[in-house]
């Protein structure tokens, strides 16, 4: 059994959760005789005692060691040494001097269930951190202020390292629970005598049962008229009244380190992919802490991203999910936010979009990036879109990587001043210098490589290469079209490569997952899409040193400048496509002086750190935002000598 004790006052008490002296020496002297070796067949009995007032080394400290025994004292870490009437480092030095114990009871003294993730992570690892700096022990057990707990509470108290939780609810079975051992207190108030503690060490059925049924009838009342008002309520009978928290209650907010959870859905290695670790990698030297959430679908598990991740150091979390609509997932994503302390989830895709939405707690802001442009094709891809539409209006943010995609997007019904255009970057480190030219796959390079890199799908217009590849190849017979990438149209895409007899120059790679070696593989790049926002295809092919025909959709005119960094086509245009990647293919010079005029200009406008700066700044704003809207946790405040009550 475990006993909890809160403030102890000279005189008689006043408030519920006040112990005077005279009460708490009868308390230890039956405590004392219960500990005594006639007793030694009773399970143990541990006193602790929460918040950390200084009553508790004034008046506790010397009957513990006058009965000669031993105590927890869970310290509100926040409050030490800047708060009156709680005890500073020397006091806390003195107890486990003494041998007593010394543990976490949060930072603040905020109720944990009513935490945003941020406060939580807060509330648990600062005053963690805090006493075994201070102190110089190990920390591992945390008494719950206010004694309320949930299955979030117990899982970000076992990721911030604890080990056993305390709560002071004594209906609760003891037991190991997410991931930490649950241990239930009885909590000493003025009214507990030491004949009725005496009848609880006993055993005594009906001082049990009303203790225990006191208990069952809290969480009732909690579950039929909400924390809110059950608080309010518990002030008004514990003769306690709530004030907010003043700037002077709490020391000043930690300065740690920003957490977005980023997630994703893949389909392999792209350009979606390619931006937010891109994104994620430059974020990280800046300060701000990315886990990086990859779904594994049951049908489709691609994790490509998730490795390429891990290889650029960054912590990756993998979500199962089956079908299209996985409660798991949802709750994963949810305990994910708590685990990690989260500010801010960002999305990339309808799927993150969609789970995101229902799992974030609110409180926790949410941005969304658009790599492509909202799909209307189909009666399927239409709902998708409808439901989309609906979803972005609980985002804070909708970034597009192109003007046209912003535009569409605002056409859609989205306000203008959600939208923000945000243009991809690279991480040049990858690409110091322009590679020589080397074959993709071993053997001995004699042919010009001409390659694609994407998805195969209808948006990116493969079809229309392979129709400008019959023409090249008449007058190229040297040259061999390299499709570097996988999806649903690949088994279209080689039956008509047969049908149009291109079999033996056309060779369908696959995807890769060394990009660098990929790009230094191709001669010239080729984008023939028909509909694209910021192709980070594009803008690596680029940084890579290689020349590039590309069609004029979406931002890539930004890109491209036709005739100085490249060529632009139209698209759907197979003779545009062949007559521009033949005129390279006659002039060598003019390949290398597009290599070198493309890849000074996204060195200068499309670098990973530029694009990294714009999301600091858009996190920052949103944040900012988020935060202004909420209202202090309410503390509670003794009438008389102004400290905090907790039961």
């Amino acid at each position: 059994m475990v006993l909890t004790y809160h403030e102890i006052v000279p005189e008689q008490a006043t408030s519920l959760y006040a112990v005077s002296s005279r009460q708490l020496e009868e308390h230890f002297r039956l405590l004392a005789d219960w500990a005594s070796p006639r007793h030694s067949h009773l399970p143990p009995l541990d006193v602790t005692f929460d918040d950390g007032h200084i009553s508790h080394h004034r008046y506790a400290l010397p009957l513990l060691d006058r009965f000669g025994l031993r105590a927890t004292f869970f310290i509100t870490a926040g409050w030490t040494g800047s708060r009156s009437g709680y005890m500073a480092a020397a006091e806390l030095r003195d107890l486990l001097a003494r041998g007593h114990a010394v543990q976490a009871h949060g930072w603040s003294h905020k109720m944990l269930t009513r935490c945003r993730p941020v406060e939580l992570y807060e509330e648990l690892h600062r005053s963690k951190e805090a006493l075994e700096d201070t102190l110089g022990i190990g920390v591992d057990t945390m008494s719950l202020p206010h004694g309320r707990w949930n299955r979030h509470v117990l899982e970000a108290c076992a990721q911030a390292g604890y080990k056993k939780v305390y709560t002071s609810d004594s209906s609760v079975i003891s037991q190991p629970k997410e991931g930490v051992a649950l241990v239930a207190r009885r909590t000493m108030t003025c009214n507990v005598s030491s004949s009725r503690l005496e009848a609880v060490l006993s055993g005594r059925t009906k001082a049990i049962d009303r203790s225990e049924s006191m208990g069952r009838l809290k969480g009732a009342a909690r579950r039929l008229i909400g924390e809110r008002f059950y608080h309010r309520l518990w002030c008004i009978v514990a003769r306690e009244q709530e004030h907010p928290v003043q700037a002077d209650d709490v020391s000043s907010p930690v300065v740690k380190p920003k957490r977005i959870l980023q997630l994703i859905s893949s389909g392999g290695y792209y350009g979606a992919e390619s931006m937010l670790v891109n994104l994620a990698g430059s974020l990280g030297i800046e300060g701000w802490q990315n886990i990086v959430g990859v779904f594994r679908n049951s049908g489709n598990p691609h994790l490509e991203v998730a490795k390429r991740a891990v290889d650029q150091g960054l912590q990756v979390e993998i979500i199962d999910c089956g079908g299209r609509m996985d409660w798991r997932a949802i709750a994963h994503i949810k305990t994910l936010i708590y685990r990690h302390g989260i500010d801010l989830v960002h999305t990339h895709g309808f799927k993150p979009n969609f789970y995101a939405t229902l799992a974030t707690p609110p409180g926790i802001p949410l941005v969304a990036t658009y790599h492509l442009d909202w799909p209307d094709r189909g009666v399927l891809l239409h709902c998708y879109h409808l439901l989309d539409r609906l979803i972005l209006k609980r985002f804070a943010k909708v970034v597009a990587v192109s003007e046209a995609i912003a535009k569409s997007l605002v056409r859609s019904g989205l306000g203008s001043r959600r939208v923000q255009v945000i243009a991809n970057g690279v991480d040049f480190n990858q690409w110091p210098s322009p590679d020589p030219v080397q074959p993709i796959e071993t053997g001995a390079r004699n042919k010009t490589v001409v390659g694609v890199v994407g998805r195969l799908v209808p948006q990116k217009g493969h079809i229309y290469l392979l129709q400008a590849a019959r023409s090249i190849l008449s007058a190229f017979p040297q040259v061999e079209f390299v499709f570097i990438g996988d999806g649903p149209e690949r088994a279209s895409l080689e039956h008509a490569t047969a049908s149009l007899g291109l079999s033996s120059n056309v060779r369908f790679a696959g995807q890769k997952s060394d990009m660098p070696a990929v790009y230094a593989g191709i001669d010239i790049l080729v984008l023939p899409s028909i509909n694209e926002g910021m192709p980070m295809t594009l803008i690596e092919a680029l940084a890579a040193g290689r020349p590039v025909v590309a069609t004029a959709v979406g931002d890539v005119p930004k890109l491209i400048r036709d005739g100085e960094t490249g060529f632009l086509v139209e698209p759907r245009n197979p003779d545009a496509l062949s007559s521009a990647i033949a005129k390279l293919l006659c002039d060598p010079p003019l390949c290398l002086r597009f290599a070198e005029e493309g890849r000074r200009r996204v060195l200068v406008h499309f670098s990973a750190r530029a694009m990294a700066d714009e999301y600091r700044e858009l996190y920052s704003k949103v944040l900012a935002m988020a935060s202004s809207r909420c209202k202090p946790f309410p503390v509670l405040k003794d009438r008389k000598e102004s400290s905090l009550t907790r039961t």
